[in-house]
């Protein structure tokens, strides 16, 4: 219906699966590292996925539960959020479930 308005929330949602599938990898290896006993008190990130200020920033901190600097912004730093952290495990445990299927 060309009268239908766009369900924007849906639109957001969809950007943040995008995103959180670029870093799901990244965290499982640091799942790796953390088992090692490697920390990390926090990474800084470049390129074009951060060019957005604090968007992929802010997925990032919360998927590696450190701080991510990004170059552009480097006098800013994100931490991760609770919530965030709780709705990438989640994300990051239904991946790893349908990779072992």
């Amino acid at each position: 219906d060309a009268r239908h308005v766009p369900d924007r929330s849906r639109d957001g949602r969809l950007q943040r699966a995008q995103i959180y599938s670029a870093f799901v990898s990244l965290k499982l290896g640091m799942d790796i590292l953390s088992r090692e006993n490697v920390t990390v008190d926090s990474l800084m990130g470049h390129g074009g996925i951060f060019k957005d200020k604090g968007i992929a920033q802010q997925y990032l901190a919360d998927a590696l539960k450190t701080s991510i600097t990004c170059m552009s912004t480097a006098s800013e730093t994100l931490a991760p959020t609770p919530e965030g952290v709780v709705g990438f495990d989640l994300y990051a445990a239904n991946f790893k479930e349908a990779i072992h299927a």
